[in-house]
């Protein structure tokens, strides 16, 4: 007669083996490639702002300022890179989450519940805004925007369910979606133009991602950051903007 630990033994080792598999493949999921993980962006400082629930940040490099949207007080405040609130101007619509630069007197931003994209001038005169075909949780929408001048593309975050990357023409057109698997949500881009790569920001899985156009993985580094809503970069001087909402703070990190 086979023993019952003989009998069970098989059951066992395939339990562990799905289990080890599982994991591996929530790991593939959250950070694509093992390789490209790095140790971590350099922490330089914090600054704390005078922004309300800060949930999106953009970089204007003709000034060397900052744009922050408030998705508390529907504003878009424009700092300088010691975060000090230079002027600001409000936007017709509520739960802001993503501001980019189109070009140095156009703004766009985006409504998360409402999925819609406004354009503005940066004086705050709106000139244009539009519904993206999206369904799911109010809280679960739209979570960042950037615009690529090479291609005059904008470039738009789905926080999760799913986490997507939508291509848009300037008129609300969606050229392209993709599901992104590469973290848990997804709240923040910017794109470096140079490169032709977007950076993405994450808030559950606390992680900028350095990506290709399509979203791919480059590089994943980690930061210890509780509400990550934004990012923003400097290439010129190397610094790395991130925004916190749970701290309403400004983050400066080096880039490697």
């Amino acid at each position: 007669m086979v023993g019952k630990k003989t009998r069970f033994l098989p059951i066992i080792i395939f339990s562990i083996v799905f289990i080890f598999s599982a994991f591996n493949f929530k790991q593939f999921k959250e950070l694509n490639n093992k390789n490209t993980v790095k140790s971590g962006l350099k922490f330089e400082k914090e600054i704390m702002i005078k922004v309300p629930e800060p949930s999106g940040i953009t970089f204007n490099k003709t000034n060397n300022s900052l744009l922050i949207v408030s998705d508390e007080s529907s504003r878009i405040y424009k700092l300088s890179l010691d975060g000090k609130i230079i002027d600001s101007l409000e936007v017709n619509g509520f739960d802001l989450e993503g501001i980019t630069y189109i070009n140095d007197s156009t703004l766009a931003t985006i409504l998360e519940r409402e999925r819609t994209v406004v354009i503005l001038t940066d004086e705050g005169k709106e000139l244009s805004r539009f519904d993206i075909d999206l369904y799911g949780k109010p809280n679960s929408g739209l979570e960042g925007i950037a615009y690529n001048s090479k291609n005059n593309r904008l470039y738009i975050l789905n926080e999760k369910s799913p986490c997507l990357l939508l291509v848009l023409d300037l008129t609300g057109n969606v050229l392209s979606k993709k599901e992104l698997k590469i973290a848990k949500d997804l709240s923040g881009i910017f794109i470096d133009e140079s490169k032709n790569e977007i950076w993405i920001t994450s808030h559950e899985s606390k992680s900028v991602y350095q990506c290709k156009a399509d979203g791919t993985v480059i590089n994943y580094y980690p930061i210890d950051i509780p509400q990550v809503e934004g990012i923003a970069i400097d290439f010129n001087s190397k610094k790395i903007f991130l925004v916190c909402d749970k701290t309403e703070s400004l983050l400066v990190y080096s880039l490697p």
